[in-house]
C-alpha cells in the first residue's frame, strides 16, 4: 500500500466469480485509477479504523510478544501501510462495485475487503463483498 513507492508488482484484477472484465467493469475500473490518489488517504483510513477495532479486541487477549510485531501500535498512522498489501481487486460486471482486497499481517487467512461503490467508500472489514453492498 505505498503510495508513490517505484517497485511494481502484478495485482489479480477480474470479476468476482474469476472471470474476465465485462466492458462496463473495465470502464469502471479506468474511472477509479483516475480517482485513485484522491481516495489514497480515506482507504488508509478505513483500514486503520479497523485495524484498530480488531487490536483492541485481539491484543488484551493474547499475551504473547510476537504481536507486538503482528499487532504493533499505531503511532503516526502511516505504520499500516507495512501491515498490508494489495492483493487483488475485484470488479462487479455491471460496474458500480470494486472490491479492494488486502492481505493483512494481523489476519493471513482473512484479510481485509474494502468495497468501493461509485468512487466512495461503502464499506471496510472482513466479510465485505461486491455483491452485497451495504443497505445502509
Amino acid at each position: 500500500m505505498r503510495q508513490g513507492d517505484k517497485a511494481t508488482r502484478s495485482i489479480r484484477i477480474e470479476q468476482p466469480d474469476g472471470t474476465a472484465l465485462t466492458q462496463s467493469g473495465a470502464a469502471y475500473l479506468k474511472e477509479f485509477i483516475a480517482s485513485e490518489a484522491e481516495m489514497f488517504p480515506e482507504v488508509r483510513q478505513k483500514i486503520y479504523g479497523h485495524y484498530a477495532e480488531v487490536r483492541a479486541i485481539v491484543r488484551p487477549l493474547i499475551k504473547d510478544p510476537i504481536m507486538d510485531d503482528i499487532m504493533p501500535e499505531i503511532r503516526r498512522g502511516t505504520e499500516i501501510d507495512q501491515l498490508v498489501t494489495l492483493g487483488a481487486v475485484a470488479i462487479a460486471p455491471e460496474g458500480k462495485h470494486i472490491l479492494l482486497m488486502y492481505e493483512t499481517e494481523w489476519d493471513v487467512e482473512h484479510g481485509l475487503n474494502i468495497l468501493i461503490t461509485e468512487n466512495a467508500i461503502a464499506e471496510a472489514g472482513l466479510g465485505v463483498d461486491v455483491f452485497l453492498p451495504s443497505q445502509n
